[in-house]
């Protein structure tokens, strides 16, 4: 059976490759964004709607949408809704907060309720996790 102090090595050691990669991952996202807008601009100045390249890709411009829907505006929005639509309830959904809800089951188990007390359609299943203190200083020697 590996020494613990083994098992912590190979964690730590899977965990700066797994943060390495998530960096790579993330500098290769904004570089394709970068490219992206790059290409959006050009095509937006020279007025093309459409291109097609030799290897056989369409590249078209759509219309991207954003809009805010925050805690702050909701209720704005819901009345913006009746306003103009008549009605809002097409247009909101009801849903569980998961955070509260978790704090709700961990303050239940600490107390001392078992999980297999919890209702079955929550599919409430705990399990061993680890808390690593000390990684951040690490890599900053």
């Amino acid at each position: 059976m590996k020494q613990v102090a083994d098992l912590i090595d190979a964690y730590v050691a899977a965990r700066d490759e797994h943060d390495r990669l998530k960096d790579l991952k993330t500098r290769a996202y904004d570089a394709q964004k970068a490219a992206e807008t790059e290409l959006i601009d050009a095509m937006l100045d020279q007025g093309l709607p459409q291109v097609k390249t030799d290897e056989g890709l369409t590249v078209s411009l759509r219309k991207d949408m954003n809009f805010s829907c925050t805690k702050d505006n909701f209720t704005f929005i819901r009345e913006w809704l009746r306003e103009e639509m008549g009605d809002d309830l097409p247009y909101v959904e009801e849903v569980v907060s998961k955070s509260a809800l978790t704090e709700l089951l961990k303050g239940k188990i600490e107390e001392g309720t078992h999980e297999s007390e919890f209702p079955p359609f929550l599919r409430l299943s705990t399990r061993p996790g680890l808390s690593v203190r000390g990684l951040k200083a690490r890599s900053e020697a």
